[in-house]
């Protein structure tokens, strides 16, 4: 690692998960340590914002307890995505940088990686799937995006988008099973435990499971204490389903 300081608890080797990255014969077994998600902290704080973390009087009533929202919804790009796309784009080579990237996104992972590809002067091509909402293919336009609507699921996008990384040689930026995004989106679990040091649960969305894993790892290891719940909703319960269909 570089010099970038962090406490002695992230250097230990226990402290990591494991994630597959690649596809059939080709995935490997990458590790993603407590340190990642310092030094990502360290990439990535002059381009971020540390966002609020906000109690709710009323709410809290209600339950019997004290509640608060860590506002990611003010975050640049209007989501946490842009912490891990912004670790990612600084983990790239000076010549992927100037070639371009590529992604493929209905929402706020696309509007994160056209953000920092504006910021940092990288060109970016974003792959939506027909559903897009046109506002969202709009805000990825404004931030200088090559934006191509393909496919009607995310998944035509994606692999569209895999086709045209390989074709026009553009570095293809993951939203999810990738080390530098989940350690970018794991640092809004330092923020909350900076914030509020007695926490004593978080609840997250599960969606593609970046934030979730990044988030666990962080809190999990420097306050095993702490519970960490994933969520999803009725109608997106795939991660629940297949927690109870053992295989």
């Amino acid at each position: 690692m570089s010099d970038v300081e962090v406490p002695a608890l992230a250097l230990r080797d226990a402290s990591f998960s494991e994630i597959h990255v690649g596809e059939g014969d080709e995935q490997v077994l990458e590790q993603i340590f407590l340190s990642d998600v310092y030094t990502a902290k360290h990439v990535i704080s002059d381009h971020i914002h540390h966002t609020p973390l906000d109690s709710n009087a009323s709410i809290s009533a209600d339950i019997g307890m004290e509640v608060y929202f860590k506002l990611e919804n003010m975050q640049k790009s209007g989501s946490f995505k842009v912490r891990g796309v912004m670790n990612k784009f600084n983990s790239l080579t000076l010549a992927e940088k100037k070639r371009g990237v590529i992604t493929a996104s209905s929402g706020n992972h696309g509007m994160a990686v056209a953000y920092c590809g504006k910021q940092l002067g990288v060109p970016t091509t974003i792959i939506v799937p027909n559903f897009t909402n046109p506002r969202r293919a709009e805000t990825m336009k404004r931030y200088g995006a090559t934006v191509i609507l393909h496919g009607v699921t995310v998944a035509e996008a994606e692999a569209y988008a895999k086709e045209m990384s390989t074709e026009k040689r553009l570095a293809y930026i993951e939203a999810r099973d990738d080390v530098s995004i989940i350690a970018g989106d794991g640092t809004v679990g330092l923020e909350i435990l900076r914030d509020l040091p007695d926490v004593d649960a978080i609840i997250a969305p599960i969606g593609s499971g970046s934030l979730l894993c990044g988030l666990a790892l962080a809190v999990k290891t420097l306050d095993p204490r702490v519970k960490v719940y994933g969520v999803q909703n009725e109608k997106g319960s795939s991660a629940y389903l297949s927690k109870k269909h053992h295989v």
